[in-house]
């Protein structure tokens, strides 16, 4: 029997159903279109079994076309309605054409490859986990900020005071500021990884995390909210990526912490060692003025 007398009465019964609607969509079967017998074809997997119970390999297809019947078109009859889902024959010629294309089955050659993309490069270890310092080396007066970029208390320091204690102190060359973290849980040790990923960026990216703390610190998807702070300073999401997925950094950011701990005992952020002299809380201005000034 012939694959047309096979679909004949499948034809019939689709023209009767829709011969009252105004307009259809009708989708061909599933075809298998069968490569067993081309040894360059084997790899497209077996399909199954056709009407003859005959085992294929190669693609399934499908193909669509949209006609409208005579309630929408006096004029249409089921004779011009079948004529149009005949044109699914040309569809799925054109489908199959594409296919031999795309997957090397018309004896073409064989596309290259695709390059796989390159792991994004960090820093140096070591210099990712160096001492994060702003101001002279020489200057008389060391202040020593252990902070959790979670920490409000940290952000409510960071955008508060320390601009001002910046422009007295830190660029006249009377203090040197070091910056340690201390992060109190997982979305500040994820931002504590990716502030020392950008390397000479560093405390542009920890000025900008703690800005927008509130956009990305308490949600339950903190990573993604840390790309979209770090994207307008040039890091992109595969560059936090490969940054989160240094175990090295954040062991080296947890042991900046146990050492913190075991070191001037800190156990709260933000904690402070100005000149060895450890101040817990985010002072105000005047008073971080008084305790440095004790030390010229």
């Amino acid at each position: 029997m012939s694959s047309t007398a096979l679909l004949s009465g499948h034809r019939a019964r689709t023209i009767r159903r829709l011969a009252h609607e105004k307009t259809a969509l009708i989708i061909q079967d599933t075809a298998d279109l069968n490569f067993s017998t081309r040894k360059h074809c084997l790899d497209l997997g077996r399909i199954g079994k056709n009407e003859t119970s005959t085992e294929s390999m190669g693609l399934k297809m499908h193909s669509a076309m949209a006609v409208t019947t005579e309630t929408e078109y006096p004029g249409t009859n089921l004779r011009a309605m079948r004529m149009r889902m005949r044109v699914r024959r040309v569809v799925h010629t054109l489908a199959l054409l594409v296919a031999l294309a795309s997957s090397g089955c018309g004896g073409g050659p064989t596309p290259p490859p695709t390059t796989p993309t390159p792991t994004t490069p960090l820093p140096a270890l070591s210099a990712m986990l160096s001492e994060k310092v702003l101001g002279s080396p020489t200057a008389p007066v060391s202040m020593i900020a252990y902070s959790s970029l979670t920490c409000s208390h940290c952000a409510d320091f960071h955008l508060v005071t320390f601009p001002a204690l910046k422009t007295s102190y830190i660029d006249t060359g009377r203090m040197k500021f070091v910056f340690r973290d201390f992060p109190l849980n997982e979305p500040a040790i994820a931002a504590s990884m990716v502030a020392r990923c950008s390397g000479d960026r560093f405390f542009t990216t920890l000025d900008a995390l703690f800005r927008t703390q509130a956009s990305w610190a308490f949600l339950s998807d903190y990573t993604g909210g840390i790309k979209s702070v770090v994207a307008p300073l040039g890091m992109t999401a595969n560059d936090v990526d490969a940054c989160l997925a240094s175990t090295d950094l954040r062991n080296g950011i947890l042991s900046i912490k146990q050492g913190g701990t075991e070191e001037h005992g800190v156990n709260a952020t933000p904690t402070f060692v100005i000149n060895g002299v450890k101040v817990v809380g985010a002072l105000s201005y005047a008073e971080f003025a008084s305790i440095i000034q004790s030390f010229q």
